[in-house]
């Protein structure tokens, strides 16, 4: 993933999207057992973050997601000149959905 390597990763790209995937079919598998209830997502740190990503996907997140909660997840890229252990993900999740998170 060369956008990993220049630190300019999105939670859609290849080292990410695999968490994605699973929870989009986690969440399904869920609502249709609920008879088509939406689901509240529950993420603990990175879990945060990666929740945040799949519900990108407005359309899908309006079907099966009634709310979000988070735990110690960290929304907001670190400082000038602290490593991004996300590799660009927090930023460019902050970039494609400006205001979700507090700042």
């Amino acid at each position: 993933d060369i956008d990993f390597i220049k630190d300019n990763a999105t939670a859609t790209g290849p080292s990410f999207n695999w968490y994605l995937v699973k929870t989009r079919a986690a969440v399904e598998a869920a609502v249709e057992r609920a008879d088509g209830g939406k689901v509240v997502l529950m993420g603990h740190s990175a879990g945060g973050w990666l929740a945040r990503a799949v519900m990108l996907d407005e359309e899908w997140a309006e079907q099966h997601v009634r709310g979000l909660v988070t735990l110690g997840a960290p929304h907001q890229p670190p400082p000038d000149g602290f490593p991004d252990m996300t590799r660009g993900v927090l930023r460019n999740l902050k970039l494609a959905s400006p205001g979700a998170p507090l700042d």
